[in-house]
């Protein structure tokens, strides 16, 4: 979900892996 997303300063929305959290 959006708790394990990154959002860019364009508004994207990256999912973070594992490693990333």
């Amino acid at each position: 979900g959006l708790s394990k997303a990154r959002v860019t300063l364009f508004g994207d929305v990256y999912p973070l892996s594992e490693d990333e959290q």
